[in-house]
C-alpha cells in the first residue's frame, strides 16, 4: 500500500509539472486527460476494477481532474497508458509510466518505459536522468559506466541539470579516480556564471562529498 500511495504522489507531481509548462500547453494536457476517459483497449485497462470499460475510465478521468489524490498508482498507470496510445510520438507519458512503475518497484518494466520515451526523443533529458537513476537503484547505488553516460547525455541535453552533471562524475569517484571526478565537477562549476544558483549548487555537492570523505578518514 505504501508504494501505491507514493506512486499517486509521484504522478500527481508529474501531471502538475506537465500542466504547468514544458512540452505541451495547459489545454493540450487537460485535453489528453479528458481523452483518457474513452475506450482504452478491447481487453480493458490494468489496475481498474471490473466495471463496463467506458465507465471505468470515465470514472478515473473524473477523479483525476477533481480529486487526484484518491487514485492509486495502478489507476494512474491505466490513464497514462491511454494517453501514451493517444500520443504515439510523445515521450512524456512513457516517462511518467516509468516513474509509476518505479514507485511500484517494477524496475525492469520501468527501464523499458524510459527506453520507450527515449525512442521517441533520444535527447529527452528527464527520461535520460530517470533511466540512469533506475539503473543506479538496480545496482544498489553503484554508478556504472552506463549510468554515468546517461547522466552525461542528460546534462548535454539540459546544461542546467546540475544533478545529472554531478552524477556523471560519480563513476570516476567511486572507482578511485577522484582527481578526474574533481576536475569534471570544477570544470562544470566554472562554466556556470559567477553567483548563479547552478554554480553554487555544483560547489555544494562537490564540497559535501569531499567533507564526507574527510570525516570517514578521520574515523
Amino acid at each position: 500500500m505504501i508504494f501505491l500511495i507514493l506512486g499517486a504522489v509521484l504522478i500527481i507531481a508529474a501531471v502538475s509539472y506537465w500542466i504547468g509548462g514544458g512540452w505541451f500547453s495547459r489545454g493540450a494536457v487537460a485535453g489528453g486527460l479528458i481523452i483518457a476517459g474513452g475506450v482504452y483497449v478491447i481487453m480493458g485497462a490494468p489496475g481498474v476494477e471490473d466495471k463496463p470499460l467506458k465507465g471505468r475510465l470515465l470514472n478515473l478521468q473524473e477523479i483525476a481532474r477533481s480529486e487526484p489524490e484518491k487514485l492509486d498508482a495502478r489507476q494512474h498507470l491505466a490513464l497514462l497508458q491511454k494517453i501514451a496510445k493517444e500520443r504515439p510520438t510523445d515521450p512524456q507519458p512513457h516517462k511518467f509510466i516509468g516513474d509509476t512503475l518505479v514507485s511500484m518497484r517494477r524496475m525492469d518494466e520501468a527501464v523499458r518505459a524510459y527506453q520507450s520515451a527515449l525512442r521517441r526523443d533520444p535527447e529527452f533529458s528527464p527520461a535520460l536522468q530517470a533511466l540512469a537513476d533506475t539503473i543506479v537503484m538496480q545496482d544498489r547505488g553503484e554508478i556504472s559506466v552506463t549510468a554515468a553516460n546517461l547522466y552525461a547525455a542528460a546534462f548535454q541535453s539540459d546544461p542546467m541539470d546540475v544533478k545529472s552533471a554531478f552524477m556523471a562524475g560519480m563513476n570516476k569517484w567511486q572507482t578511485g579516480d577522484k582527481q578526474a571526478a574533481r576536475e569534471w565537477w570544477i570544470g562544470i562549476e566554472n562554466a556556470y556564471p559567477e553567483g548563479s544558483m547552478h554554480r553554487a549548487r555544483m560547489r555544494e555537492l562537490r564540497e559535501g562529498l569531499e567533507t564526507a570523505e574527510l570525516s570517514e578518514q578521520a574515523e
